[in-house]
């Protein structure tokens, strides 16, 4: 691979992925974690297996166990892994057919409604799973992460067990994390974030980066203003250290993340109110960082977030009609595509064809990320399975701030990736080893990374996350 090539590579994960916030990291803390989990040696290993991320050693686990609900909530894990959601809904409803309270299949059954915006049932499975194993560290510390505001005491509590049961140094760890997290919680109080505070529409501008990337301003104090990238592949808002004071930002706990590296300390933070453009914001929770900006997607989930990229604006609505009055030509010949949501990033099914030979995987969505990428476990698996050719590309520097490391680069030729009515053809595609990304952000092994060079290509991105809908406009 030539050198400015792995430069981009390089660059392309450091400007998305860097670093994880504190509730991001949970499945990096999850994978390291040792639980008192219930059940026979084999289900025992095999769900340990799971949360080290040792997928083989989990899959010759589960060979072993006789126990049908294990079994099957040990199999629906591994389907979820591999984001096959289909066949993981498949075998959790065969665990619960079995055993109406095995906790690891009520824990992912909650995981998946998250992702679907189905607060309601995934809080009836959250409480079921707790319920269910109430002194697991691991099964309370996940219940609570799944769980709406309108179960806020029940995940108070839940944390403040985690926090009393302290254990093992891994355990320890996830009491540490809980503790911070009733700390923040406490200092939030009953404020609540307010996106377009004034109004049910605003605009933001975007700008183009010297990098390439997409960014919007903030305006701080005398004038100044802080460039944030625009990152769909970012948890939430990121405010670095130099405008934190012009911002007022309020210090109201301490976030544990986990970077490519190692562990980092930092702050997270509370905006009382900013502008950007006409959208104004109140109480936005922010993450602070020693230099990057990022405007992620948390602040807007409960909207429908336009990203027009030939008129170079976001535009954001929060009543339906308007949204869907202003947008009905652009979008009468472009078919809705269905997302879910982990950990605030999307993700879409998609086909992935080379030649005659195709196979299905999962999109990561993320226009914080300058390449599009495919992922080195699904394409050495295609490699394996169907002879699709993956070619040595050398090793490039991936970082952030608590290090960096070599990794290695592959690259695949000719290959198409559909989504809905979507085709993104690629002559020749970087191939990554995303254990330092996808585990520490979403514990999942999705199959690509389609970036902004080919998001940025397109009219618009529009991202109803109420319907969990996508629209992905045409070439511009």
């Amino acid at each position: 691979m030539p050198t400015a090539h792995r430069r981009i590579v390089a660059v392309s994960i450091l400007a998305s992925l860097w670093i994880f916030f504190a509730h991001a990291a949970t499945a990096a803390h999850a994978q390291s974690t040792q639980p008192a989990v219930k059940g026979s040696d084999a289900y025992r290993s095999a769900f340990q297996s799971i949360a080290e991320y040792k997928i083989d050693a989990a899959r010759e686990s589960l060979a072993k166990i006789d126990n049908a609900a294990e079994k099957s909530a040990v199999a629906a894990w591994l389907d979820f892994i591999r984001c096959r959601f289909e066949p993981a809904e498949k075998q959790i409803q065969a665990a619960l057919d079995a055993d109406a309270k095995q906790p690891l299949a009520l824990l992912l059954r909650a995981r998946l409604r998250v992702s679907e915006n189905a607060a309601a049932e995934a809080d009836a499975a959250a409480s079921a799973a707790v319920e269910a194993d109430p002194d697991n560290p691991l099964v309370l510390w996940w219940a609570a992460q799944c769980v709406s505001a309108e179960l806020a005491p029940q995940r108070n509590r839940w944390l403040q067990r985690v926090a009393d049961l302290g254990g093992t140094p891994d355990i320890a760890n996830s009491a540490e994390m809980a503790r911070e997290q009733l700390e923040v919680n406490r200092n939030i109080g009953d404020r609540q974030t307010d996106v377009l505070a004034k109004g049910t529409r605003g605009e933001l501008p975007i700008v183009r980066t010297m990098n390439g990337m997409y960014g919007v301003n903030l305006p701080i104090a005398e004038g100044r203003k802080l460039t944030m990238l625009l990152d769909t592949g970012a948890n939430g808002l990121m405010i670095p250290k130099s405008a934190q004071d012009a911002l007022k930002a309020e210090r109201i706990g301490q976030a544990t993340a986990y970077a490519v590296g190692g562990k980092v300390a930092l702050d997270r933070l509370l905006l009382e109110s900013f502008s950007i453009g006409d959208v104004e914001f109140k109480s936005v929770l922010a993450i602070g960082s020693p230099n990057n900006a990022l405007l992620g997607m948390n602040i807007f989930r409960n909207q429908v977030f336009v990203i027009d990229f030939q008129k170079k604006r976001i535009v954001v609505h929060a009543d339906r009609a308007e949204f869907e009055k202003e947008w009905a030509d652009a979008l009468k010949d472009v078919a809705p595509v269905k997302f879910r949501l982990f950990k605030n990033s999307i993700l879409a099914d998609a086909t992935f064809k080379c030649g005659d030979k195709q196979v299905a995987g999962a999109a990561f969505f993320d226009t914080g990320a300058a390449l599009t990428l495919l992922a080195h476990s699904f394409a050495s698996q295609w490699n394996r399975d169907a002879g699709i050719p993956l070619v040595d590309g050398g090793k490039v520097p991936v970082g952030g701030a608590a290090g960096a490391r070599m990794t290695q680069i592959h690259r695949m030729s000719d290959i198409t990736m559909q989504v809905g009515d979507t085709a993104f053809q690629w002559p020749s595609v970087p191939v990554m080893d995303f254990a330092a990304v996808s585990r520490s952000g979403l514990g999942m092994d999705f199959s690509a990374i389609v970036g902004i060079r080919e998001l940025g290509a397109r009219r618009f991105l529009i991202i109803d996350s109420p319907r969990r809908n996508l629209y992905i406009g045409p070439p511009l």
